[in-house]
């Protein structure tokens, strides 16, 4: 185990500020468990597949989730995504009925019909394909989980997802006590008005019960176990949903969309496959497993830019982890986002290369180097209806559009919640005509969507 070379107190301060990705990565080829120091506080980095599987499979209960998830609270509660132990059991259990596979199966008629809706109204031209796809999902997960039309307040909610990425980001970059002070009171504000609306559908269920989605089957749970499930516990719930339903498909989505626009060889592979398998036709669940090289595009989109870039544990007592001793109260990190992009488990680990998915390519070289959603018990709840809802998107949007990047324009990416695309994904989409599709046509001079 190696550090970087710290200053006096301020350690590794300001080398993290510059900014915490590369920061990262420096740490990673220095050691497979690596320290650093921060305004005299230490934490361990955690990038070898096998000291990730400890924490995150076999030795759950001595690492629970971190200082970081306290701040994230004060915007969603305690449901899934911050707590802990019995609650999060609980909470799981209270959940899982509305994400199984039959279900999901259900909301793909609705899912469609977002989809349709949402690009119906790109007029093509340049646009920020990362705000439409945040549009998008955010109408799904609330028609789908939630059972209601996001119509009123849909503007609110991006709005106060944002001040969340955006306070949330500044917390991590900036650890100094007095600098967190404003970002905690965003996510408190953004909280707050999103509340009375949350409220306003709860009450909706209550009137009419029956709808069996996410907000149904807690209020069933609450009819079975009045004294353990609370309304402030549903509520909880509904503000992780909202926020962590939404927002890393969108990211996904956007450098997706991003890579795709950037590499003709791929979008050319993947749109051949997507006409040969629907032709003009929607996707429905049956075909979703015969469009094999989409799905290696959105695992290779993923493994470049994990939407669970990052998740931060502690120690509950005194622990050895490979040949460390951590005490009591440690703070750790596991990175995705630098393990998935380490050249021992990945070959040319740098490049957009989806045949590495391939059988036979066998890639990762270790099965715990790729993450994205996590792995063990705490794996993303919500992993099978995302991609559902990815794929539909992705070929509704190749069978429509023809893509292609913006020259000049560098997308950056923004850690935070999830692994945002700093300032969007600017592309320019021509609508394809004629059943126009592995042939594409140049594009003529295009007008920006505001």
């Amino acid at each position: 185990m190696s550090a970087s070379r710290p200053l006096p107190f301020f350690g590794s301060y300001f080398e993290l500020r510059r900014g915490l990705l590369p920061f990262f990565t420096r740490c990673a080829r220095q050691s497979d468990l690596s320290t650093v120091r921060v305004l005299g506080k230490k934490m361990y980095l955690v990038h070898h597949p096998d000291l990730i599987e400890e924490i995150l499979v076999h030795r759950v209960s001595e690492f629970p989730k971190a200082f970081q998830f306290g701040h994230l609270a004060l915007a969603l509660g305690r449901g899934l995504l911050t707590s802990e132990g019995d609650l999060w059991l609980h909470e799981r259990r209270g959940v899982r009925p509305a994400l199984l596979p039959d279900r999901i199966a259900e909301h793909i008629a609705v899912m469609q019909e977002e989809i349709d809706r949402a690009l119906d109204a790109l007029p093509g031209g340049t646009l920020d394909i990362h705000q439409e796809m945040r549009r998008l999902s955010l109408r799904i997960v609330c028609r789908t989980l939630l059972g209601h039309d996001p119509a009123s307040f849909e503007d609110v909610v991006l709005e106060a997802v944002s001040e969340y990425v955006e306070g949330f980001e500044r917390m991590l970059l900036d650890p100094l006590p007095t600098a967190r002070i404003l970002p905690r009171l965003v996510l408190v504000r953004s909280r707050r008005r999103l509340l009375g609306r949350m409220e306003a559908i709860l009450e909706q269920h209550r009137r009419c019960p029956g709808q069996e989605d996410l907000v149904d089957w807690l209020l069933q749970a609450q009819a079975q176990q009045p004294n353990v499930v609370t309304d402030r516990q549903i509520l909880d719930e509904m503000f992780t949903f909202l926020v962590a339903g939404h927002e890393p498909v969108a990211n996904a989505l956007g450098w997706t969309f991003h890579l795709l626009a950037e590499h003709e060889r791929v979008r050319a592979k993947v749109v051949a496959e997507v006409e040969s398998v629907l032709g003009d036709r929607r996707a429905e669940a049956g075909d979703l497993p015969r469009l094999q090289y989409l799905d290696r595009v959105l695992k290779e989109s993923m493994r470049l830019y994990p939407p669970g870039w990052a998740s931060t544990r502690t120690t509950r007592r005194a622990v050895r982890l490979g040949d460390v001793e951590l005490p009591k109260n440690a703070n750790l990190a596991v990175i995705a986002y630098v393990t998935q992009r380490d050249p021992r488990y990945f070959s040319r680990p740098e490049e957009f290369w989806p045949e590495r998915w391939e059988p036979g390519r066998g890639e990762p070289r270790h099965k715990s180097a790729y993450l994205p959603y996590l792995i063990g018990p705490r794996t993303c709840v919500g992993k099978a209806f995302s991609l559902v809802e990815s794929k539909l998107i992705l070929t509704s949007v190749l069978q429509r559009f023809q893509l292609a990047s913006v020259p000049g324009r560098r997308v950056e990416p923004q850690p935070s919640i999830s692994l945002r695309p700093r300032g969007g994904v600017l592309l320019r989409l021509r609508h394809r005509q004629n059943r126009e599709r592995t042939v594409e046509a140049p594009f003529d001079s295009v007008s920006i969507r505001e």
